[in-house]
């Protein structure tokens, strides 16, 4: 699990604040679908499939925002890792009993930038409620490839964060 998330062979390809919308305004993209016989959906399936066979033939790992899973489920290549990022959702339920890897960073617990959110509330979060342990052991990367990388992951948090206010008061700001 540590060769995905830190090798240089990840790539976060996206898929979320897709508006495919724009797509059906555009003459040369609506004649486009109209011979392939696509959809607006099915041509967003068709552009994030192409996408990612692209960095899989120059050996990236690819990884896609949740959002593409609720697109498009088990129509994605096998090897794509679904990043479950949205507070609340459950995607990695289902994402992992159809054999997809995942990569588990819940927004209003593991980002950083939610400064609000403590430490301690971080470290009580499981990636893994509602997967089979055998399952969750093949397939859920966690939050930071794994969950030993988590604690190295809140000490760099901490320390930026002391940093931040460290600075801020030398140069007399609050």
């Amino acid at each position: 699990t540590y060769h995905v998330c830190l090798s240089s062979k990840p790539l976060n390809s996206g898929g979320d604040e897709v508006d495919t919308t724009c797509w059906q305004t555009s003459p040369r993209i609506s004649k486009w679908m109209k011979e392939q016989s696509l959809t607006p959906e099915g041509a967003y399936l068709y552009f994030v499939s192409k996408a990612q066979a692209s960095a899989r033939a120059i050996g990236k790992d690819v990884v896609g925002w949740e959002e593409i899973w609720r697109y498009f489920g088990s129509q994605l290549d096998k090897n794509t890792i679904i990043h479950q990022w949205l507070s609340g959702s459950t995607i990695g339920i289902n994402a992992t009993a159809h054999g997809y890897r995942l990569l588990w960073s819940t927004s209003n617990a593991w980002y950083l930038d939610w400064l609000s959110t403590s430490w301690i509330t971080m470290y009580q979060q499981e990636p893994c409620t509602g997967i089979p342990d055998d399952t969750c052991d093949r397939l859920v990367l966690g939050g930071m490839c794994d969950r030993s990388h988590l604690l190295l992951f809140f000490i760099h948090t901490e320390q930026l964060i002391h940093f931040k206010y460290r600075w801020r008061r030398t140069m007399g700001r609050d």
